[in-house]
């Protein structure tokens, strides 16, 4: 995710400012509901029995 939000700071000239801002909070939404999964993840994992 964090090679999608630079390419849109590199690449701002392309679209306007709305639309980069836009996707900016896109990305930001996308990678915070990731990080809630992630952790719910680690939750529910079993621990490996050595």
């Amino acid at each position: 995710m964090r090679g999608a939000k630079g390419w849109y700071y590199r690449c701002c000239y392309l679209l306007t400012p709305d639309d980069v801002r836009h996707r900016l909070n896109l990305l930001d939404e996308i990678i915070a509901l990731l990080v809630v999964a992630k952790n719910q993840q680690k939750r529910y994992r079993t621990p490996h029995k050595r």
